[in-house]
């Protein structure tokens, strides 16, 4: 958007990447022509002191992305750990879960072994009985 005076704005098309090209060529430009022409002491010392707080301003920033890169190591290590730990839990609850169930089918067969004894038994009996009553 343009602003106008009466603070308006006015919808402004893109001109694309080719005007910011040539404004880095333009800007190239003036600043070899900058330096061919022999800069005041004051503007290149200005210049210089600019460069070097950019260059402070860049290792600080270095320094903050290696803390932040460390924090993150040692959170995404603890979480790792944690992560480990809990799966360790959930390995010997699964592990347990396991020898129930073998507890439990060991007994459903016992069950049913008494079960079939029982039927037997009483199907003896039965006959018995048909045996002793036909006498």
């Amino acid at each position: 958007f343009f602003q106008a005076e009466d603070g308006i704005r006015d919808f402004c098309l893109s001109r694309g990447l080719g005007d910011v090209y040539k404004r880095q060529i333009d800007n190239e430009a003036k600043i070899s022509w900058k330096k061919s022409n022999n800069l005041s002491s004051e503007m290149t010392e200005k210049n210089f002191q600019t460069q070097i707080d950019t260059e402070g301003e860049r290792a600080k920033l270095r320094e903050h992305t290696q803390f932040k890169d460390r924090q993150f190591l040692d959170q995404s290590s603890q979480l790792n750990q944690s992560i480990q730990k809990e799966s360790q839990k959930i390995e010997e609850r699964l592990a347990l879960l396991k020898k129930d169930m073998k507890r439990l089918e060991d007994l459903k067969q016992q069950r049913l072994e008494m079960q079939r004894d029982q039927l037997r038994q009483i199907e003896e009996t039965k006959e018995n009985m048909n045996k002793i009553n036909k006498m």
